[in-house]
Order: structure tokens, then C-alpha cells, then sequence
């Protein structure tokens, strides 16, 4: 480096200070937040969502937004929204496999407990 060296745009007068700022802008890149792919934001927000509450239908989309700000995550209404459906869509797939799991539960009841029995009467309203 010359005696004149410019970083960044600024203008250093000796090599010593120039390093120092060199090291100084390494240090904050290192520290930067990193930018995440949306799939990949997707699913840390969905992460951090579900360590937190229990996501139902009734749950607003604002108040997802709060309690990720609370815990210094920011997060459009919109990311929050996706965040949402994607929780309540995996849910609903879990319940309808540990539904379809019923049946197979029941006949595995009756082989371990001979002389049971066991009754599954599903209802519309189920």
C-alpha cells in the first residue's frame, strides 16, 4: 500500500492505520448478519416459532410478529402469514398419518391383550 491508501472509501494516511481499518471491516463482516434464501428463512422463522407457541387457526398473524421481535427477530406480516400455513399445513398432514395409523393401533391393541375389546366408532363431526 502507498502512503495515500483508500479503503472503502476512505482515505488513510499511514500503512498502519490502513491495516487497522482493514482489520476492523473483517471483524464486522464476520459478525454481519447473514442473508438467508427464503426457504431457508422460512424455515429458521417456523424453528423458532415452534420452540415458542403452539400455532392454532386462532393465533394472528400480528401477534407472530411480536413474539418474534420479542425474541429480536424481525418479520414481515406477509413471512409471518407463510410461517403460519406451514405449521398448520404440517399439522394437518401429522393428523391425518396418525389417523390413518388408527386401525393398525386397534388390531395391535387386541393381539397384546387377548379377551379385550376395542371399539372405534368415528363420528362425522371427528
Amino acid at each position: 500500500m502507498s502512503s495515500s491508501t483508500v479503503l472503502a472509501g476512505q482515505k488513510f494516511c499511514t500503512l498502519d492505520d490502513a491495516a487497522l481499518a482493514l482489520i476492523n471491516h473483517s471483524k464486522d463482516q464476520a459478525f454481519a448478519p447473514k442473508k438467508r434464501a427464503a426457504t431457508s428463512r422460512l424455515a429458521y422463522i417456523v424453528s423458532k416459532l415452534k420452540k415458542h407457541i403452539t400455532i392454532t387457526e386462532k393465533v394472528k398473524t400480528t401477534t407472530i410478529v411480536k413474539l418474534l421481535q420479542h425474541h429480536a427477530i424481525t418479520v414481515l406480516s406477509q413471512q409471518a402469514y407463510h410461517a403460519k400455513r406451514a405449521i398448520l399445513g404440517d399439522t394437518l398432514k401429522q393428523q391425518v398419518k396418525e389417523f390413518q395409523k388408527l386401525p393398525a393401533y386397534a388390531n395391535l391393541l387386541c393381539a397384546c391383550n387377548p379377551g379385550a375389546t376395542v371399539d372405534i366408532t368415528l363420528t362425522p363431526d371427528c
